[in-house]
């Protein structure tokens, strides 16, 4: 899978501090909203938000007393749902509440693995995927061997609603998408239905894989870090022509090991978390229509940098 987007000119840089040392942010002139990511650097797990407004990294403390850690952003209320851990130690997804300044646990189950957090449209769930795996991390590039959860936002009940080791709403809310080893399956929320909206052919998807759709639910990109030649990975850009038949375009395509990425909120650029040919790891923007330009250095963190939000 493949794909092609726009990259901001890098027309100057920025030194930053960050743990393990300065960080050379490329110029993101023409380029607005905040980026929300969790970063890893020796074994120590925190948010960052980059402000391309401002041209500033912050390293984002405590929100009333907890890290905001894959955090994603209520459009309306503002509420944010981020990973979390609880008093007994386990992983679970919560919900921060900035009008009463209050966390809750919204999910209640023990798998330790939780990713890909997303709000409903009607913003009164949270959709999250979890490891089903015995092991942590995961051994098996299986995506089969992942839950598709949907809990409630006000933490009184959730469900696994599918298989999966990505999920995203279709734009109605109607229905949730997500990647299974055959291809991507639409599940109907209502109907309880299950079907394969989209098959992989030649071959099948694994849990390395990451999709992203643009907020307006007209753009889809598909990464395979494991797949072009040499296995050197690849992006694919689609038009989502249908949701319903789900029909998807192919645009384009770009030689790049991706492992999370998020589209701009105007759907024109990509935020990418990447590793170049030389196996360089580095924050990357497409700007649709250019090249791949790296803004910043990720060497001094743990490979794959998690992109939460673009807003």
């Amino acid at each position: 899978v493949v794909f092609a987007v726009v990259a901001a000119a890098v027309l100057g840089s920025r030194l930053l501090w960050h743990w393990g040392g300065y960080a050379d942010w490329g110029s993101t002139d023409g380029l607005h909203g905040q980026l929300t990511m969790t970063m890893t650097a020796a074994g120590l797990v925190a948010p960052y938000v980059f402000d391309f407004d401002k041209g500033k990294l912050t390293h984002q403390g405590r929100t009333a007393g907890a890290f905001l850690l894959q955090a994603v952003t209520a459009s309306t209320t503002g509420d944010v749902a981020y990973r979390c851990t609880s008093a007994a130690g386990v992983p679970q997804v919560c919900v921060y509440r900035p009008e009463t300044d209050s966390h809750e646990i919204v999910s209640h189950n023990d798998y330790p693995l939780k990713r890909y957090l997303a709000w409903s449209p009607d913003e009164k769930s949270v959709l999250y995927v979890a490891s089903l795996a015995s092991t942590t991390p995961p051994t098996s590039p299986d995506p089969n061997e992942w839950g598709v959860f949907l809990a409630r936002a006000d933490g009184s009940a959730e469900r696994r609603i599918a298989t999966g080791s990505v999920a995203f709403f279709s734009p109605d809310g109607g229905s949730v998408y997500s990647l299974e080893k055959d291809g991507l399956h639409e599940h109907g929320l209502a109907s309880s239905t299950d079907r394969v909206a989209w098959p992989v052919t030649g071959g099948s998807a694994n849990r390395f894989m990451t999709l992203a759709v643009s907020p307006d639910g007209t753009k889809l990109a598909w990464s395979n870090p494991y797949g072009g030649p040499s296995r050197q990975g690849n992006l694919a850009l689609f038009t989502v022509v249908s949701w319903r038949p789900f029909t998807l375009r192919y645009d384009a395509a770009v030689p790049l090991r991706i492992w999370q990425m998020q589209f701009s909120p105007d759907g024109g650029a990509l935020a990418l978390s990447a590793d170049s040919s030389d196996g360089q790891s580095g924050l990357y923007i497409y700007v649709l229509g250019s090249e791949p330009k790296k803004v910043l250095d990720l060497q001094a963190y743990e490979r794959k940098t998690f992109i939460s939000e673009w807003r």
